[in-house]
């Protein structure tokens, strides 16, 4: 049986794909997230999870996902206290070179605001 992770209270939900991805953000371990970190206000979460197949939405505000569908070491949680000014002010997460390692063409990144 696969366990699944729950993610509700959804205020912004982006996607992206690793071919759209600059290769210069991708060498500096560094994540495009503007459309997230610029709705995010203390108290919330960024969640950064590279899928495998396409999740459940269950509604506008909440999604499904399969574990086995998360790509393994795939999924980053970031707390508001969490990320630095330089990355509010360039709109950009630090996820490090090693996250996008691995990430294969038809996977899907998932930046998911709540």
């Amino acid at each position: 049986m696969t366990s699944k992770i729950c993610i509700s209270d959804i205020k912004h939900l982006t996607i992206k794909h690793p071919a759209d991805l600059p290769e210069s953000r991708l060498k500096d371990g560094r994540l495009p997230a503007g459309a997230v970190v610029n709705r995010m206000s203390p108290g919330q979460t960024i969640d950064v999870i590279v899928m495998m197949k396409s999740p459940l939405l269950l509604c506008d505000s909440a999604i499904e996902l399969n574990e086995d569908d998360i790509r393994l070491g795939k999924r980053i949680v970031y707390k508001y206290t969490d990320i630095s000014d330089n990355s509010f002010e360039n709109q950009r997460l630090a996820v490090g070179t090693g996250f996008f390692k691995g990430i294969e063409p038809t996977d899907t990144i998932y930046l998911i605001l709540h």
